[in-house]
């Protein structure tokens, strides 16, 4: 009866180990949380310190002033490491393409102006995008961090040469 005893403890005891191995298995997290998913319609919200920020940057008095109404929506479809945007604007509707691999590419801007323009992952848990404009005629970089802090929103801290930023703040359109 002894040796029964054991034996059955001993079996019992594998299963309990056995069970909280599996259950190990299942609550462990991944390694890498997902990248944020830009994909979707964004409409801007608020615009802040935007009248300095493009003074800074040479914009002249009334586009500053068209700029500080006029609404921005993008479109954005983000698929691996390429990002297509569509900014519709009340003056135009641009679009780019950028890949995420830090490659630059030569496009306009919404001026017109000749730009040079990269993107890649700001972090390694690929929460944040830098993007890159190097403007052409001006010779002037603005860097431009774009995250995401919840599901509905959308954040674009903007930095020109000078560390002057503007920041604006986008929410999903449903």
């Amino acid at each position: 009866p002894v040796s029964r005893w054991v034996f059955m403890n001993s079996m019992a005891a594998k299963d309990v180990e056995t069970k909280n191995e599996e259950l190990e298995e299942t609550q462990a997290p991944s390694s890498k949380p997902a990248d944020a998913n830009f994909t979707g319609q964004w409409e801007l919200v608020t615009n802040e310190n935007l009248d300095e920020f493009m003074k800074a940057e040479g914009v002249g008095y009334l586009k500053r002033k068209l700029m500080s109404v006029a609404s921005i929506t993008l479109c954005i479809e983000h698929s691996g490491s390429i990002l297509r945007v569509n900014a519709k604007l009340p003056i135009a509707e641009m679009k780019q393409e950028i890949n995420l691999d830090g490659s630059e590419k030569t496009t306009k801007n919404p001026m017109g102006d000749e730009i040079k323009l990269s993107g890649k992952w700001k972090d390694d848990n690929h929460k944040i995008l830098e993007l890159q404009t190097h403007n052409l005629r001006t010779n002037r970089t603005t860097t431009i961090e774009r995250s995401m802090p919840n599901a509905h929103q959308l954040v674009d801290v903007m930095t020109n040469v000078d560390g002057l930023k503007m920041i604006r703040t986008f929410k999903r359109k449903l």
